[in-house]
């Protein structure tokens, strides 16, 4: 490796840990992508085991990535990936779990440089499990 190809491979290195290094004062999660889109969960109030149908819009012509996420205590955790029709529309059916209490869903839309689409998130909609 020569002198030249070392300092530029230096180079990239400080500038890569330079743009992940958290600004002081600032919170050291990401931000939250903008909430777009929208997302229906049907029923509203389900027993245990019951499916669950979620519907929505992510928009965009083109097909895109998208995740479906469950908030838990430590933060979203995705449950499916699909991929949006023609259109931006997505559908998942998601079984309720054993116990009682209340889901809170939303789907996460990653970024898509290629077709020059931003990540975002849906707003989130909660279904209440009953016994």
């Amino acid at each position: 490796m020569s002198a030249r190809h070392r300092t530029g491979v230096a180079a990239l290195v400080v500038a890569a840990s330079l743009a992940t290094a958290p600004v002081p004062g600032s919170s050291a999660q990401p931000a939250e992508p903008p909430v777009r889109g929208r997302f229906i969960a049907s029923p509203g109030e389900v027993s245990p085991r019951q499916a669950i149908l979620l519907t929505g819009l992510a928009g965009g012509h083109l097909p895109r990535p998208v995740v479906l996420q469950l908030r838990t205590p430590d933060g979203w955790t995705p449950l499916q990936r699909k991929l949006t029709r023609e259109g931006g529309l997505f559908r998942f059916t998601h079984r309720a779990p054993r116990t009682t209490g209340m889901l809170v869903f939303r789907v996460r839309v990653p970024a898509a440089p290629h077709i020059g689409g931003d990540a975002s998130v849906t707003p989130t909609r909660r279904v209440r499990v009953t016994a």
